[in-house]
């Protein structure tokens, strides 16, 4: 810092060296930097990759920052506010994990759900028979066929509950069925 002629001082940034005019903020070193340092310095955010400066709460993951408000569950889209695990991690056919983004994450309730569906899309790619992990929602909110009640998350196709193939070639396909409905419906299906 400096006096200039009319006695104010001038300020430098303590990363660049370059005049600070306005606001500044302070470095690690105590030292003044300017806006453009000190957003470099604070990183973007693993997911919507806007600045985290002035973020009021940034969460580490790894070597990786996120704003709070960011770090939802990708089935969900809640908040994650405990445990998580990265949905690559969940992902049963590795070369489809490498395919995979690393700032996605699963919340602890939808984590079980997205790995039954994950070893059911690994079976059905070897088998060619069984449900889609297409077939899994993301947040899309869906009514139950049976009781029509709305619901998100885990669901099955209508049609892939009939046994009889006549009936299911007439049945539509946007038909869901709820996880409460689904096991009574293919209970009273087997008879």
């Amino acid at each position: 810092m400096e006096d200039d002629d009319l006695g104010e001082e001038t300020v430098y940034c303590g990363e660049c060296s370059n005049e600070i005019e306005g606001e500044y903020f302070i470095g690690p070193q105590g030292t003044p930097w300017c806006p453009n340092c000190a957003k470099k310095a604070a990183g973007k955010c693993g997911i919507c990759k806007e600045s985290l400066l002035g973020a009021e709460e940034v969460l580490h993951v790894g070597n990786d920052a996120y704003h709070k408000a960011c770090f939802k569950c990708s089935m969900c889209g809640m908040n994650i506010l405990g445990e998580f695990k990265r949905k690559r991690n969940a992902v049963a056919d590795k070369k489809k994990r490498k395919e995979m983004k690393d700032n996605e994450f699963l919340c602890m309730e939808c984590c079980p759900l997205f790995e039954e569906f994950e070893v059911q899309d690994f079976k059905q790619k070897q088998t060619g028979r069984g449900p889609s992990l297409a077939d899994l929602g993301s947040g899309t909110e869906r009514e139950c066929c049976e009781c029509h009640v709305m619901f998100m998350g885990e669901y099955k196709k209508k049609k892939d509950l009939i046994k009889d193939k006549k009936a299911r070639k007439k049945m539509s396909d946007d038909q869901y069925v709820c996880p409460d409905c689904a096991p009574m419906l293919e209970a009273t299906m087997m008879w």
